[in-house]
C-alpha cells in the first residue's frame, strides 16, 4: 500500500490481514468464471460494475464470503462498499481496500502484476544477499553470535535468539555488537507467546513464516528457526513499535535459516562427539582388551588426562528419572556446568541410568575431598533438577585401569545406599563394611530366615506393646555399645536405657557382654535393612 496503484487506496475492513502475503493479483470477469484458478495469496481485483455485469444477483458481501473460503490475500473494489460487505470482511479478517471510482479498472491488474514482480525480484536478491552474507560468518566459525551480531548490523534492529525452551541464546544490537546476557534489554517473548504465534504446520511461502508479537513495552517480529520440521529456536527482530516492513521480513527469514543451519551443524558435531566420548568411556569401563596405552592415546585426543589421579562418582537420579535418556543427559550437563562454575575439573560421560564423573583430584587416596565434593553436588543438582540424586564413590586404585574398578565400586556403592538408607544418600564404598557382604545374600532365604530367628522376640514385643527395643538397640551399637553415649542419643537416663538392654537381653536370649552373641544382633540388624526391602522376606521379619 506503499506503492502506486494502492497508494491511494482506504481500508474499510479487515485490518489483521494486512500481512497477508500477495501472490499476483486476480482480476474479476464480467463473464464466468468469474477468476482464474484461485491458489490462495492473490489480491482479487472487482469493479462493482463488472461485478453486476457478472451476476445482477451476486452481492459483494456474498462475494466476499466466497473469495475468502479460497484464502485470498485480499480484495481491492474500485468503488464503493455496502455495509454487509464490510461487515463480511471484518468477520473473515480479509482486508478490504476501496479505491475511487476515477481509478483506471482496467490498468489495475497489469500495473499490479509489474509492482508485485519488481518487489518480488528485488526482495529476493536482497534474501539472496543476506544469505550469502550470513552463510559467510557461519562459514568462517563465527557461530550463531556472529550471525546474530550480522544480521543486527544489517536489520538495523536489535536481534534476539531464543531456544526452544524460549531461554536467551544470544543478543545482538547493531551500535554495540553482542549484548552481554545479564545486561537489560527489550523485552523477550515468552515461550508460550512464541509457541502460540506458530501453531502448527505453516503453508508454502517464499520466506519462513515470520509473526508480529506486542509486548509490554515493545514489538517483536519472530521467525521460528526449523530443523527436520521442528522448532529448535526463535529469531526475533525488536522494536520499541510496528514499523516493520517487507524488508525485515525477508532478512529475518533469512537469518532463521541461516541459524537453522548453524544449530544442526552444532548439533551434528556434538552428536559425534558424544559418539565418541560414549565409545571412549565404554571400552575404559567395560573392554578388557583395550590396553592402558590405547586408552590414555585415545583420552588425550579427547581432551582427557586419565593418567592422573581421579575418584570415581557414580550418580543416579531417583527411579523414574533413571529411565529417562533425556533425564541422564540433562544430569551430566548440569553435573558439567557445576564443574565449571567452581573451576573443577573432571571426566563426565553420560550412562545407561546414571552419569559417570572421575572427579581430579590431588590426592585421591584421601576419600575426604571428594565426598565433601559430592555432597555438595548432591544439594546442587538436588535444587536444579528438583528431584533427588544418588552418590557412590568408589575407593583409590590406581593405574589407568584402576578407574574402571573404582567406577564399578561407585555405582555398587550408589546402589546399596540407595537401596539400603533411599534416595539422595551420599555413599562411600570404603564405608559400606559389612554390608558389601550381606547384599550380594539380600535375596537369599538363609539370610531372611536368620534375621527373623535373631530377631523376632524385639519386633514381635514392639509389635504388641508400641515399644522401640529394636531401635534402642541399633543405637546402642551405633554408639560402639558405649552407655552413656547411647543415653545420651536416645534422651534416656542411663538406668533407663540399662533397664532396655536387660529386657533385650532377656527375650533373646543373648548376653550383650558376649561378643559372639553381640556380633550376630549386630549382623542381624544390618541385614534386616536389607531384607525389609524385598517384598516377601519383608513380611516374614514382621511376622
Amino acid at each position: 500500500m506503499r506503492l502506486a496503484p494502492l497508494d491511494g487506496a482506504t481500508v474499510v475492513a479487515g485490518d489483521a490481514g494486512l500481512d497477508n502475503e500477495v501472490s499476483w493479483p486476480a482480476v474479476l470477469r464480467v463473464r464466468p468464471p468469474a477468476f482464474e484458478p484461485l491458489n490462495g495469496h492473490e489480491l482479487a481485483l472487482v469493479s462493482l460494475e463488472a461485478l453486476h455485469l457478472l451476476d445482477p444477483t451476486l452481492s459483494l458481501a456474498e462475494l466476499i464470503g466466497r473469495l475468502s473460503e479460497r484464502k485470498v490475500a485480499g480484495l481491492v473494489v474500485v468503488g464503493d462498499a455496502d455495509a454487509p460487505a464490510i461487515e463480511a470482511a471484518a468477520r473473515d479478517h480479509l482486508p478490504l481496500l476501496l479505491l475511487p471510482e476515477t481509478s483506471h479498472f482496467a490498468d489495475l491488474g497489469p500495473t499490479l502484476s509489474r509492482v508485485i514482480a519488481e518487489e518480488k525480484t528485488r526482495l529476493y536478491q536482497l534474501g539472496l544477499d543476506v544469505h550469502h552474507q550470513l552463510a559467510e560468518v557461519s562459514m568462517t566459525g563465527r557461530g550463531l553470535r556472529g550471525i546474530v551480531g550480522r544480521l543486527a548490523e544489517l536489520t538495523g534492529r536489535d536481534v534476539a535468539l531464543q531456544d526452544a525452551t524460549g531461554d536467551l541464546i544470544v543478543r545482538a544490537s547493531p551500535s554495540d555488537g553482542i549484548v552481554p546476557a545479564d545486561e537489560a534489554g527489550p523485552p523477550l517473548a515468552s515461550i508460550d507467546r512464541l509457541n502460540g504465534a506458530f501453531p502448527g504446520r505453516q503453508d508454502n511461502r517464499s520466506e519462513p513464516p515470520t509473526a508480529r508479537i506486542i509486548l509490554s513495552s515493545g514489538v517483536s517480529l519472530v521467525s521460528p528457526v526449523l530443523v527436520r520440521e521442528s522448532a529448535v529456536g526463535f529469531l526475533s527482530l525488536l522494536g520499541a513499535f510496528d514499523d516493520f516492513v517487507d524488508e525485515d521480513q525477508v532478512m529475518l527469514g533469512r537469518g532463521s535459516v541461516v541459524c537453522a543451519l548453524e544449530m544442526a551443524k552444532q548439533e551434528a558435531v556434538i552428536e559425534a562427539e558424544h559418539r565418541l566420548r560414549g565409545d571412549f568411556f565404554d571400552d575404559l569401563l567395560e573392554s578388557a582388551a583395550e590396553s592402558a596405552e590405547s586408552l590414555i592415546s585415545r583420552g588425550r585426543h579427547l581432551g582427557y588426562d586419565i593418567q592422573e589421579a581421579h575418584a570415581a562418582l557414580a550418580i543416579r537420579p531417583e527411579d523414574a528419572a533413571s529411565q529417562n535418556p533425556r533425564a541422564i543427559e540433562r544430569l551430566a550437563r548440569e553435573i558439567g556446568e557445576y564443574l565449571s562454575r567452581f573451576q573443577s575439573a573432571g571426566m563426565v560421560a553420560p550412562r545407561r541410568q546414571s552419569v559417570a564423573l572421575f572427579l581430579t583430584t590431588d590426592v585421591a587416596a584421601d576419600p575426604g575431598p571428594a565426598r565433601r565434593f559430592a555432597e555438595d553436588l548432591r544439594g546442587y543438582l538436588a535444587g536444579q533438577l528438583e528431584t533427588p540424586v544418588s552418590i557412590g564413590i568408589g575407593s583409590h586404585h590406581p593405574g589407568v585401569l584402576g578407574l574402571r574398578t573404582a567406577f564399578h565400586e561407585a555405582e555398587q556403592a550408589e546402589r546399596i545406599g540407595r537401596e539400603i538408607f533411599g534416595s539422595g544418600q551420599v555413599t562411600s564404598f570404603s564405608d559400606l563394611g559389612v554390608y558389601r557382604l550381606l547384599y550380594a545374600f539380600r535375596q537369599n532365604q538363609e539370610l531372611a530366615d536368620f534375621c527373623r530367628e535373631t530377631l523376632a522376640p524385639l519386633t514381635d514385643y514392639d509389635a504388641k506393646n508400641g515399644t522401640s527395643l529394636v531401635d534402642t538397640l541399633e543405637a546402642y551399637f551405633r554408639c560402639d555399645a558405649n552407655l552413656g553415649t547411647a543415653a545420651e542419643a536416645l534422651y534416656l537416663h542411663r538406668n533407663s536405657l540399662a533397664y532396655r538392654l536387660r529386657r533385650i537381653s532377656e527375650l533373646t536370649g543373648f548376653n550383650l557382654d558376649n561378643l559372639e552373641d553381640r556380633f550376630r544382633l549386630q549382623l542381624a540388624l544390618k541385614a534386616r535393612r536389607l531384607v525389609q526391602r524385598q517384598g516377601p522376606a519383608d513380611s516374614r521379619v514382621r511376622a
